[in-house]
């Protein structure tokens, strides 16, 4: 009868320890995900430079007078902001948290980061989302590998722009 207890506490000394080793492995290295949702970027036509830096929503959004790609500047290890620098090889981001660093493209250089920068897939609104037509929306959570691209026509680059008029501001997310 006595060495029921002493069992039991070695059982549970070793339910203890699988799961500190579980929680620290699950934690460590791995990658976080944006939530999913639309944000706007604003109308296509604005976007005809080859790159375009949103700071506020994180994102890269470049065009090679064919197609749109954007790629998320957050790190995949704890999604917060990376510093982008100019180095003789090309941009590079930077993570202050964990001292991690991407390429240009979204690869790893450096870790504790394992997983590449994601690209998400970028959508035309034609009207669907009841905002402006011909409006540019980034569908976080719907990742595409680096080579895809939103093409476009080229006759909707060359739309003649509106008059001023104050608007929301772009790179907002949608309220439902």
């Amino acid at each position: 009868m006595k060495s029921a207890p002493r069992n039991l506490s070695s059982n549970v000394r070793w339910i203890l320890i699988c799961l500190a080793v579980l929680l620290s492995s699950a934690c460590w290295g791995s990658s976080r995900d944006r939530p999913p949702g639309y944000i706007r970027l604003g109308p296509v036509r604005d976007f005809t430079q080859a790159i375009t830096y949103f700071d506020r929503s994180a994102f890269v959004l470049r065009f090679d007078g064919k197609g749109f790609w954007v790629m998320s500047t957050l790190s995949t290890t704890d999604l917060t902001r990376l510093e982008r620098k100019d180095s003789a090889e090309g941009d590079r981001w930077y993570a202050s948290n964990d001292h991690s660093v991407f390429a240009e493209d979204g690869t790893v250089l450096q870790g504790p980061a394992t997983q590449a920068l994601p690209y998400y897939k970028v959508v035309l609104d034609e009207g669907a989302f009841r905002g402006p037509k011909d409006t540019l929306y980034v569908a976080v959570g719907s990742k595409r590998p680096k080579d895809w691209r939103l093409e476009v026509a080229p006759g909707l680059l060359e739309t003649q722009a509106p008059p001023l008029q104050a608007t929301a501001p772009p790179d907002e997310p949608l309220q439902p």
